[in-house]
């Protein structure tokens, strides 16, 4: 990814600003403030916890609820170099650039929240390996709640390949990474369904946020890919069973008579 300020545009781009052009017309949802139509699509933040050595120690042994007050104690306050991936500065600037594209609906964060070869990098930092699935864990969640609390927004999130407590690629089904994300994320405190999909697989439906009869339906593709493997013995296929979900799901919208994005 490139760096420094432009690597702004490439994290974030404004997804079709008119994502639902007829959300004032016929079927709309009231709004109080109106909904703007407009939803923001952020991917690929990579965020790297670990870019200041002198925190890291601080950062194990703390929950994410105080790595803000860390990250903004710490004496690096320059954006990550080209070719890295996000240290605070550079995602913090992000945010507060994103926030000023405002008002927008939503956002869709299409994953990859954890920086690249995170196991190794967390070892080398002078974490341990028995530390890191905790620490990838609370990683995932100082994104989450950084990307609810600044945007004030529901975040609709995606996994990516690199958010994983075992290495790319190696989601585990129904592991303690995944309860972990579904807690932190607000769109699913009231959906028990999606919920536990969440849990089970990574991937839920859930209704749009403005649009009635209208569902968003997110996918685990990790599932899917030739390079998965999950790092823990499992039941089955999780990929052949998260197809056969999408396929009830579809179908089920084609009856109700529910449009699915």
């Amino acid at each position: 990814m490139p760096g420094g300020r432009s690597r702004l545009k490439h994290w974030i781009a404004i997804a079709g600003w008119l994502f639902f052009a007829w959300m004032g017309g016929p079927g709309a949802v009231a709004q109080t403030p109106p909904a703007t139509g407009r939803g923001l699509l952020i991917s690929d933040i990579h965020f790297d916890p670990l870019a200041d050595p002198a925190i890291v120690k601080r950062l194990i042994a703390s929950p994410p609820d105080e790595w803000e007050a860390i990250f903004q104690s710490s004496r690096q306050k320059s954006f990550s170099r080209y070719g890295a991936d996000t240290n605070y500065p550079l995602f913090s600037s992000t945010l507060a650039e994103a926030a000023t594209e405002a008002p927008f609906d939503y956002v869709i964060f299409a994953g990859d929240a954890l920086r690249h070869n995170f196991p190794q990098a967390f070892v080398a930092a002078g974490g341990s390996s028995d530390q890191f699935p905790a620490f990838a864990a609370r990683t995932e969640t100082f994104v989450i709640q950084q990307l609810q609390n600044r945007l004030k927004v529901p975040v609709v999130a995606a996994l990516g390949n690199n958010d994983s407590s075992c290495g790319d690629y190696h989601i585990a089904p129904k592991s303690a990474f995944l309860a972990s994300m579904a807690d932190q994320l607000k769109v699913l405190s009231t959906l028990r369904e999606a919920k536990s999909t969440f849990e089970l697989g990574g991937f839920y439906s859930m209704a749009h946020p403005t649009i009635a009869n209208q569902d968003i339906i997110v996918l685990n593709t990790i599932f899917w890919s030739a390079s998965y493997r999950s790092c823990v013995p499992t039941e089955g296929d999780p990929g052949e069973a998260e197809i056969e979900w999408l396929g009830w799901k579809l179908y089920t919208a084609r009856l109700l008579h529910r449009d699915v994005t």
